[in-house]
């Protein structure tokens, strides 16, 4: 595996975006991609995040009502 592609996998991404990335053509499309790819992960963050704090709350519910 190239430095370049073990970097990726180990950033989250999958074969065929570690593929459209190695196949960039030139830098300016490579830079979109990546920043594409880091804009979902941001996303999925956040969502993770919210379910995390609703299973918090309902945790102090279920707590303060013992």
């Amino acid at each position: 595996m190239y430095p370049e592609s073990y970097s990726l996998a180990k950033a989250g991404l999958s074969d065929a975006e570690m593929k459209a990335v190695m196949d960039c053509d030139t830098q300016d499309k490579k830079y979109r991609l990546l920043r594409q790819y880091r804009c979902a992960q941001l996303e999925e963050l956040h969502a993770r995040q919210q379910a995390l704090d609703t299973l918090d709350y309902i945790i102090c519910k279920v707590r303060d009502e013992q």
